[in-house]
């Protein structure tokens, strides 16, 4: 079985905020310069965000004469317009071109995405999904794109925007004709992972915990009322304990016949007397006051579901290099405890959205040589089927 991140978000099904904005608007694009290497041009440009301020894109285009066909990547949270750019450059020399984008959270005149204000992160969010709207209008302008042709890759966040985008957008195929013409592999689907930081507690919100499982719900099973029949599906949760304590956290489960896997993002300082330092056992059993810890809930309550750290990660503050060695240390003994959990995916990042933690697994020598040991455990050399 491959995995491939793919990513829906109940921004597209709530249907409150609105995703338009004026098309007829000039792009004002501008070009700063272009860097050609082995043949593939990088063109380092910008243009006009509908909302606010400039948005710094790249177009690289492959050897000779278009048009091309073209893939909108979309980075992760804390991604800019050069976190894919080697994936880019890559397809470019295999003929096809790539258009590449620094997201509203990443600028200096953006808007911060995790404000732990629902409305405020959604309204971000929205912006997120018309610049990429705009980049596609900045893809039609160009002679050297095939609009014709146009496909999108993200990553984490960016996968969860493609999903919106694919929503509202037209000039991105449907998810399920796609993925029945081209990718008969099994996948791994998340829908909206970390859904309790947007939940907004207030009845007839429309983002309250319920409307998400209702959301999960409707999506899942009309894509397979659709024919999709290769999806394995990953209710993906933070894990937090503040969310774990609140009343509707429950209410997220949308039921065991349209969930395969239950996933976690979950992360550890290896700070000592700094947020959630701990060991790799501590990132699985967080819990709230009188409650279960993650690992048993979900064992507990949806027995016979695998568990999936959907992303786990070991930090220290950025500059404050912390040797990382008892954390990594710490997961073979924590998984023979907790056979449930079958799938562990490291993020590894030298700085998180917040801008002040460091996951990455070579942010000291020592750290690395123990992840390096740590990963070459047989017990990962398993037969994807």
């Amino acid at each position: 079985m491959k995995a491939l991140a793919v990513a829906f978000s109940s921004l597209a099904v709530a249907g409150l905020p609105s995703f338009d904005y004026d098309a007829t608007k000039p792009l004002r694009v501008q070009t700063a310069g272009v860097n050609t290497l082995g043949g593939v041009a990088v063109h380092d440009l910008s243009y006009a965000s509908p909302v606010k301020g400039r948005v710094p894109a790249y177009l690289v285009l492959p050897p000779g004469r278009g048009p091309f066909p073209v893939v909108l990547f979309a980075p992760g949270s804390g991604g800019t317009r050069d976190e894919l750019i080697g994936d880019a450059e890559d397809l470019a020399r295999r003929g096809i071109a790539g258009f590449l984008f620094t997201p509203p959270i990443l600028r200096p005149d953006g808007p911060f995405l995790t404000t732990c204000n629902a409305a405020k992160d959604v309204a971000t969010l929205v912006q997120y999904v018309k610049e990429e709207r705009r980049a596609l209008d900045v893809i039609e302008s160009r002679p050297e794109f095939d609009a014709r042709r146009i496909g999108y890759l993200g990553f984490s966040l960016g996968a969860d925007m493609g999903a919106v985008l694919a929503g509202v957008d037209k000039r991105i195929d449907a998810f399920v004709a796609r993925v029945k013409a081209t990718y008969p592999e099994k996948f791994f689907l998340v829908l909206n992972h970390e859904p309790e930081n947007d939940v907004i507690a207030k009845a007839g919100s429309g983002w309250e915990a319920k409307d998400f499982a209702a959301m999960y719900r409707h999506t899942i099973l009309r894509l397979r009322a659709k024919g999709l029949t290769n999806a394995i599906n990953v209710m993906a949760y933070m894990g937090n304990e503040k969310w774990m304590a609140q009343s509707w956290w429950k209410d997220l489960y949308p039921g065991d016949d349209v969930v395969d896997w239950i996933g976690l993002d979950s992360y550890v300082s290896a700070e000592r007397n700094y947020y959630h330092h701990g060991m790799f056992g501590d990132l699985v059993d967080r819990r709230a006051p009188g409650g279960d810890g993650f690992y048993d809930w979900a064992t507990t309550n949806h027995e016979g579901k695998p568990v999936m750290l959907a992303e786990w990660g070991v930090y220290h503050r950025v500059g404050k290099v912390v040797d990382k060695t008892a954390q990594f240390d710490s997961v073979l003994p924590a998984l023979a405890q907790r056979p449930a959990i079958k799938a562990i995916v490291y993020f590894d990042t030298k700085k998180d959205a917040f801008g002040d933690r460091d996951i990455s697994i070579n942010s000291s020598a020592r750290s690395l040589t123990s992840f390096r040991k740590l990963a070459a455990n047989p017990l990962f050399n398993v037969q994807l089927r």
